[in-house]
């Protein structure tokens, strides 16, 4: 499959899954897109990425201790040896950076939207519905398509994490020792039987000799959580409909029928789209 396509399955089955919440409630078949949604998920949340400690080169500057002349003990650098993280690979497996998914997001969207529109669905909100269901569907039938479809937080697009700024998304920042050079110190030392004067060269004690140190900001994860959705992924609950994406019908008082008719204001079903989320039901941002 193309690049983006996991994210064009992800939007076809949560489409599914909102009309499936209109059908007959059908156990199975909701396991059995259930499943499929998971399937997509796990494949556009995760990704390999550069290896965050050889930078994706699968190599590693090695140091060797060297006894010095007057009993000490030195490291110096020995060539470059298999990155023991990746195993000389340069990737590893993980999330993939936030930068990484807005990328093909768009893209993925307007693939998707594309295909809908070529087979005449009708956009209800973030959902799509078939044509012969259009103009057809109550406020409550309405609120269920778009809750289902319209939960994603934009900041983070559902993931609950954004790409720490700090360290741009590589969980690493660099030594913080000036004296440090690709995780070598150089410490001159007293001038002993020689006259000339001698350099010790030791492993850096702050990198550890990796010449880069865990970001502060992420600890090392590359990532923080989404301020917007506070790391749920979705947005907040709107707090007019408490998340139902309706309110009582004025008219009818929720009945549905005014005089013994059909309330021409709610068409029947006693509620109608909440005015402050339009029937998503979170909180818009």
């Amino acid at each position: 499959m193309g690049k983006g396509y996991g994210w064009v399955g992800l939007f076809f089955c949560e489409n599914a899954m909102a009309l499936n919440m209109l059908a007959t409630n059908d156990v199975s078949e909701a396991d059995r897109i259930l499943l499929l949604h998971q399937k997509c998920e796990k494949g556009v949340r995760h990704s390999v990425k550069p290896c965050p400690y050889c930078g994706g080169s699968g190599s590693l500057q090695k140091t060797i201790e060297v006894a010095s002349l007057d009993g000490g003990v030195s490291s110096k650098k020995a060539g470059k040896g298999v990155c023991p993280a990746c195993r000389g690979m340069g990737i590893v497996a993980g999330r993939a950076g936030l930068s990484a998914v807005e990328a093909v997001y768009g893209t993925s969207l307007g693939k998707y939207t594309v295909l809908r529109q070529g087979a005449r669905w009708i956009p209800v909100g973030s959902a799509w519905i078939p044509p012969e269901l259009d103009g057809k569907l109550n406020a409550k039938q309405i609120a269920t398509m778009k809750r289902v479809s319209g939960a994603r937080c934009p900041a983070c697009l559902g993931f609950g994490q954004i790409t720490c700024e700090k360290c741009g998304g590589v969980g690493k920042a660099k030594c913080p020792n000036n004296a440090c050079s690709g995780g070598i110190v150089s410490k001159k030392l007293e001038k002993g039987l020689t006259t000339s004067p001698r350099e010790l060269h030791v492993r850096c004690s702050v990198c550890d000799g990796l010449s880069f140190v865990r970001c502060s900001a992420c600890s090392g994860g590359g990532s923080l959580a989404c301020k917007t959705c506070n790391g749920t992924g979705k947005l907040p609950v709107c707090k007019r409909c408490d998340g139902g994406g309706v309110n009582v019908c004025s008219k009818c008082k929720g009945s549905g029928a005014v005089k013994d008719a059909t309330c021409d204001t709610c068409g029947g079903c006693g509620a109608v789209l909440c005015t402050v989320c339009t029937g998503d039901g979170r909180k818009k941002k």
